[in-house]
């Protein structure tokens, strides 16, 4: 049997499912991945002033901070999608905290902003060994959702270890299957969301192993004389990026390596041959329509639409 639990982490809905006998077996399990997943949380949020990210930020200007190997493998991995992307990648965006307001669909004070955009950039960020070191005051990291997509991973390896053999970690719609599914065997099917139809797919997948991640203009966003404005600022302008696609959903073993696919394809300058990752994805154009996919045997895509380009 299939036990479904929604719960709120990260400011996004989420679910964990596990497939097991009987429920009384599964809320160990669920409790055990649930509390991997608020530690993350608690560890790395810039939110709360007593999260470790929170302390590096305050004081790693002043003094080296000895890291930990997990907060280590999370700025390497950070480093590794920053050199994907070309820079467009960059967790110092943070230090622009209070630049925007989505909610009020407020645009930036160009002072402040300017102001604020001299703490930018990843080559104030200096990983020595065991240490980090900032060279600006006011440079700020805020890992969004590259914790999210490692929480993903290590709440998989948490019910692995426990002996779960067929489930799903979904964080705000990322997600990875525990376990995987053979080929005479019915995949897990996902929606893939319109990026301009709230509520509304555009493609369906079907996943047998690994892990999908979704970026696009569509998550955080205004519309203000006939302009988006999207969450994903660019970290030379302080403005939101000229996306090369308006969605992607790509596929990677780990949560990890599809977000490092999935940022490197949907991130500027341009869309080109070289940017598509080895694996599954499927990509949409600024009108919401997927233009471009490939698919694998362990992510299948079915496509709506008519304007589509297959990638071999």
């Amino acid at each position: 049997m299939l036990f479904r639990y929604p719960f709120l982490a990260m400011g996004s809905g989420c679910e964990i499912l596990i497939e097991e006998e009987r429920e009384r077996e599964v809320k160990p399990l669920l409790h055990s991945a649930l509390a991997s997943i608020q530690q993350l949380e608690r560890k790395y949020s810039t939110f709360q002033e007593s999260s470790f990210l929170s302390e590096i930020n305050r004081e790693a200007f002043r003094q080296p901070v000895e890291l930990d190997g997990e907060t280590r493998f999370l700025f390497q991995a950070a480093a590794r999608v920053h050199a994907a992307t070309a820079g467009a990648f960059d967790p110092t965006v943070g230090s622009l905290r209070g630049c925007w307001n989505f909610a009020d669909m407020a645009l930036p004070d160009e002072a402040l902003l300017r102001e604020k955009l001299e703490a930018v950039g990843w080559r104030h960020v200096h990983l020595e060994g065991s240490s980090l070191r900032l060279d600006h005051p006011e440079t700020r990291i805020d890992f969004g959702g590259l914790v999210k997509e490692y929480a993903i991973d290590v709440a998989v390896s948490v019910l692995r270890a426990l002996g779960v053999r067929r489930g799903l970690v979904n964080l705000g719609g990322d997600l990875r299957l525990v376990g995987d599914i053979g080929e005479t065997e019915r995949p897990f099917f996902v929606g893939v969301a319109h990026p301009r139809r709230h509520h509304g797919t555009c493609a369906t997948l079907g996943l047998r192993r690994g892990a999908v991640v979704t970026s696009g203009d569509y998550q955080r966003y205004f519309l203000r004389d006939g302009q988006r404005y999207h969450h994903l600022l660019d970290p030379r302008t302080g403005y939101p990026l000229a996306l090369s696609y308006a969605g992607v959903t790509a596929h990677g073993a780990t949560a990890l390596d599809a977000l490092a696919a999935c940022k490197a394809m949907v991130l500027p300058p341009t869309p080109c041959e070289s940017k598509e990752p080895g694996g599954a994805f499927v990509a949409c154009d600024i009108s919401g329509n997927p233009v471009a996919w490939r698919e694998s045997p362990a992510c299948t895509f079915s496509i709506q639409g008519q304007s589509r380009k297959a990638i071999a």
